[in-house]
């Protein structure tokens, strides 16, 4: 089970490109075309400039998604909670338990009005909606089928008992439900919790809510005290929180010698669009960046896009002030989070010194190019930082919460809010 009293975590454990799908969503190309709308004319002269040179925009490609990333906090959707909690089980049914889900809100007009509603709503109630959400997902996981409840038994053509499977009621701010759930219970019942809020709302989201949390900042200054405060907020909320495993979104470049990887880093920047680097921040932070100079500084200031995305380039570190042209240039490789270059050895420093110093669990690898930025990483670094003791050397078995928390835990712990719905009454009137 991973720790935080020493100081040899495991980064086998935690390299969380190894444990998930990989989104593109987190490299240049796969943010802009759906920004069009909503972003100003930088925007549509980005646009204008993909199609012209024909670039693909990844992000259409990642339609099966989107249910999986609660679009549905535009306060509307088609997919309901009860539908979705549905997929989820037979999901974890099919997969033996190795199903997570990975909780974002939505943040783009563009995508609210893809969905049918006019604009998106603010920052903060899309939480509220989650809160919700997150609420009837819960009943329907861990309420509606008590242990217990199916017992197969061929011979009296019973498959479940039906004193123990219950309907699940709702009467709520933002949603309606009067249901059963539709699966017996799974081998995890409620996936392993992903989120990926880093405001400070989100990351009470994720405090209450997240098993592992993805987070990003271009520097240790700005991730250490994120990862604090979301470890503080946990405690806060009753949970233990050693057990909130944090991964850092990084781009990593690497080569046999120092020298081959700097080459390979500069020969990547020479195909990267700076001017679409800009396209993708303005997408994040909600910033138009056309009506700044290339060398003017970014200041912060209240936007209803991902906060977190601007807050990391201006209030997070107050020793850094970013121009225009450093943000273009930085994440046109790197995106948000650093880009690491190096030989094995000194790959595998760097992310140990990311560990130790910042108390992350692990990693979100992003990647320059597909697919040679993973097969750099596991032909190169990994034997590295298993000679160090730090990369696993075999895949643990179970669910995927077992995998990562060990043997006899396919289930959400006693200190989650899922606890509290587990044989609760939900008829109205009772807790």
């Amino acid at each position: 089970m991973p720790t935080k009293t020493s100081q040899k975590k495991a980064i086998g454990r935690s390299v969380n490109a190894l444990q998930k799908p990989l989104q593109p969503s987190e490299e240049l190309a796969a943010v802009i075309g759906s920004r069009r709308s909503s972003r100003g004319q930088a925007v549509s002269k980005i646009w204008d400039y993909i199609r012209s040179h024909n670039l693909q925009n990844p992000e259409n490609h990642r339609e099966i998604l989107a249910d999986d990333k609660l679009r549905k906090v535009f306060g509307k959707d088609k997919v309901t909670p009860y539908t979705l909690a549905r997929r989820f089980s037979m999901l974890d049914h099919l997969t033996t338990g190795r199903i997570g889900w990975n909780i974002v809100t939505g943040y783009l007009n563009s995508a609210a009005k893809g969905m049918g509603v006019a604009r998106q709503q603010e920052h903060d109630t899309r939480y509220e909606i989650a809160e919700e959400y997150m609420q009837i997902m819960y009943k329907l996981w861990e309420g509606s089928w008590e242990d217990g409840a199916v017992v197969r038994d061929r011979a009296q053509r019973v498959f479940a008992r039906p004193e123990k499977v219950h309907r699940i009621r709702q009467h709520g701010a933002y949603f309606q439900l009067e249901a059963m759930h539709l699966c017996e219970p799974s081998p995890q019942r409620t996936p392993l919790l992903y989120q990926a809020g880093a405001s400070s709302r989100g990351r009470q989201f994720a405090a209450t809510h997240a098993e592992c949390v993805f987070i990003n900042g271009p520097s240790k200054q700005v991730i250490a005290p994120i990862v604090a405060d979301i470890r503080r907020r946990a405690a806060g909320a009753g949970r233990n929180p050693t057990e909130i495993l944090i991964f850092n979104m990084m781009t990593v470049v690497t080569a046999a010698t120092s020298e081959a990887a700097r080459a390979k880093l500069d020969d990547y920047r020479s195909y990267a669009s700076e001017e679409g680097a800009l396209v993708l921040m303005s997408g994040w932070t909600g910033v138009d960046f056309s009506t700044y100079g290339f060398d003017e500084p970014i200041r912060h200031s209240r936007q209803e896009a991902q906060t977190s995305a601007l807050e990391a380039f201006t209030i997070a570190d107050p020793d850094r002030v970013w121009t225009v042209r450093e943000i273009a240039k930085h994440a046109a490789i790197g995106g948000r989070g650093p880009v690491v270059v190096g030989s094995s050895e000194e790959i595998a420093e760097e992310l140990i010194a990311w560990v130790d110093e910042t108390d992350v669990d692990g990693f979100n690898l992003a990647y320059a190019v597909m697919p040679e930025t993973f097969a750099d990483f596991v032909d190169l670094v990994v034997p590295e930082l298993q000679k160090r003791g730090r990369y696993k050397l075999d895949y643990a078995p179970g669910t995927l919460r077992e995998k990562l928390y060990g043997p006899g835990r396919a289930r959400l712990g006693a200190d989650h809010p899922v606890a509290r719905f587990r044989g609760v009454d939900h008829r109205p009137g009772s807790r």
